[in-house]
C-alpha cells in the first residue's frame, strides 16, 4: 500500500469536474484506492458522492491511499491525480 497526500490548489476548490474525473480515474486501475480525510475518514475514491462531500476548498488536503505492492504503478497513478488536482489553464 502506498499513500500520498495532495493539496487541493483549484480556486474552486474540489468540485464536480476533478472529483468526476477522479472517480471515473479509480475505476479504470486494477487495484482499490482509497480517499481520506479526517473527518470522513478512509472510503473508496470512486464514490463520487462522498468525494464532493467533503467540500475541500482551495488549501485543504486529500489523502489519497492505494492498495498494490507495485511502487511504480502508484507513482504513475499518484502523477494522474496530481495532474486532475492542479488548475487547468485557459487556452
Amino acid at each position: 500500500m502506498f499513500a500520498r497526500n495532495f493539496q487541493v490548489v483549484d480556486e474552486y476548490g474540489l468540485h464536480a469536474v476533478p472529483a468526476q474525473l477522479l472517480a471515473k480515474l479509480v475505476k479504470q486501475v486494477d487495484f482499490a484506492v482509497y480517499a481520506e480525510d479526517p473527518v470522513s475518514g478512509k472510503f473508496a475514491a470512486d464514490n463520487l458522492l462522498m468525494l464532493m462531500s467533503l467540500k475541500l476548498h482551495r488549501g485543504a488536503h486529500l489523502r489519497i491511499i492505494v492498495d498494490t505492492p507495485d511502487a511504480g504503478e502508484a507513482e504513475i497513478f499518484f502523477e494522474e491525480v496530481d495532474n486532475i488536482l492542479l488548475p487547468k489553464r485557459p487556452n
